[in-house]
């Protein structure tokens, strides 16, 4: 389960008051500059593939990411660390799992975003106090922001994982009446504990339903078990 205990997730990435404090001081420099941030981000990115993959030349989604993005800026630099906070981070994850971002870009982009910060922190002048203190800062609190949004990501990729597993595992063990009192199973792949139980719950509810007096178990490739093929069970209801 994702962590909710927002003080321990503070604690983890050393996070502090006095942390929140300097980027609070900053953000409105920073806030100020968004425009030419995110502008210098998607210069970046306009470099990789990934880039003609989720934007092309579609002027239109480009500029919706682009003030979705600043949105989530001005959240993150306000420093409001609550529920809400983590789960737009989330949300943010959910959408990358949804149009399957490569690891590799988005960390890639963390690392980017990191310097393009430390630029404008240090870019600011006398503006920023402790420029390089207010810097460590944002970088601690970029980190917790990715955390979130790979924890999502691999959240939904073990579900879709889940899914696909037992859909197989379903559509692989067909339990199909073939003659009046007789029921085939087909058995194919490795029959594991997991499937061992699955394939016997779902043949003793068959016989239940259908009361049949014989069940054929045919595994015609050699895998894990020590069975051989055919198999008949012969039951008396």
């Amino acid at each position: 389960m994702p962590n909710t205990n927002i003080p321990e997730l503070l604690s983890k990435f050393d996070l502090h008051e006095s942390d929140f404090q300097r980027i609070r001081a900053a953000a409105p420099v920073l806030k100020r500059n968004l425009d030419e941030f995110i502008g210098d981000f998607y210069k970046w990115m306009a470099q990789h593939q990934e880039y003609r993959v989720f934007f092309g030349d579609n002027q239109a989604r480009l500029e919706r990411v682009r003030q979705l993005q600043k949105v989530n800026w001005i959240t993150f630099l306000d420093c409001e660390i609550d529920m809400k906070w983590i789960e737009a981070r989330r949300h943010v994850g959910a959408v990358h799992a949804h149009i399957d971002l490569p690891n590799d870009i988005y960390f890639a982009g963390v690392a980017v975003t990191n310097n393009l910060l430390a630029d404008q922190v240090r870019k600011s002048g006398k503006e920023i106090r402790d420029p390089e203190q207010t810097i460590a800062s944002l970088n601690k609190l970029l980190f917790l922001d990715a955390c979130l949004v790979i924890e999502e990501i691999a959240r939904i990729s073990r579900e879709k994982i889940a899914a696909s597993s037992k859909a197989l595992m379903e559509m692989s063990t067909p339990v199909t009446p073939i003659w009046e009192g007789i029921l085939l199973l087909p058995l194919l792949g490795i029959l594991d504990s997991q499937r061992s139980q699955d394939v016997m719950n779902k043949t003793l509810a068959r016989i239940a339903e259908t009361r049949a007096r014989v069940f054929v178990m045919d595994r015609s490739e050699e895998h894990t078990s020590e069975l051989q093929s055919p198999y008949v069970i012969s039951y008396a209801v």
